[in-house]
């Protein structure tokens, strides 16, 4: 139940958008929330000269505040889960590079340096 009403917290929290900004949630309740989903482009990057790479990638964000701690177990596998379903199911590459938010020079930063900490150890994670 938090999960879900986090996700209503965060469908109307971005008022200037027309929904959730990110393409998927996954909450640690081991649900996977779709915001955006496939068929939509998401809204979660943009740079000041109006670029942006939520044409050519998606967005999975995690449920939680990740300051000083990070993802369960249980948020971890149930991506793993996610990228194995969808690479075999052919909508995600094999060859996928994985981002931090931080990356793509979107306006808001979150405070989210465990996290940040956990991801930059995961498989094709960019680094550069």
């Amino acid at each position: 139940d938090e999960c879900k009403t986090r996700v209503k917290k965060i469908q109307t929290s971005y008022p200037n958008l027309m929904d959730i900004p990110f393409n998927f949630l996954i909450g640690d309740d081991g649900n996977v929330f779709e915001g955006r989903g496939f068929s939509y482009e998401g809204q979660h990057t943009s740079n000041p000269n109006g670029s942006s790479y939520n044409n050519i990638g998606i967005c999975v964000a995690f449920i939680g505040i990740f300051s000083s701690e990070t993802i369960s177990e249980l948020q971890k596998k149930i991506f793993d889960d996610f990228l194995e379903f969808f690479i075999d199911d052919g909508k995600i590459d094999t060859n996928y590079l994985l981002f931090f938010h931080d990356h793509l020079a979107a306006p808001v930063k979150y405070p989210a340096d465990a996290l940040k900490a956990t991801i930059s150890r995961w498989k094709n994670f960019y680094s550069g």
